[in-house]
């Protein structure tokens, strides 16, 4: 944990917030960099990889993982859903976020599962 590692931020207030945007579509994976040949960053390039950076960024209170739409859609009942004996839904939405100078519906979530 870096709070272990560094008690200095916990004492300076520093907290990390993490979030996860996933959209999907076309990307065109590019190699890139100048260390050479073999260490060369790749890059994607395209809609949905620029999507997905933008819903990274979103911070609305708890909730800290974003999915467009067609991603929500095109997820399995299974994984849309707690388990246990009464499963709840592990997601809220559709909101509407302004993404890149557009209008997307997307779907949040708080929930995670410990390793």
């Amino acid at each position: 944990m870096v709070e272990a590692k560094l008690p200095s931020l916990v004492t300076k207030g520093w907290e990390l917030k993490h979030c996860v945007g996933v959209a999907s579509g076309t990307a065109l994976v590019v190699r890139g960099g100048v260390r050479g040949d073999d260490d060369s960053d790749l890059v994607s390039v395209g809609r949905a990889p620029n999507v997905a950076a933008k819903l990274s960024d979103v911070r609305e209170g708890p909730y800290r993982t974003y999915v467009t739409a067609e991603v929500f859609d095109s997820l399995n009942e299974k994984v849309k859903y707690s388990r246990g004996d009464e499963p709840k839904l592990m997601w809220n939405g559709p909101v509407k976020h302004q993404v890149g100078g557009e209008m997307l519906s997307v779907y949040r979530s708080t929930w995670w599962r410990q390793p």
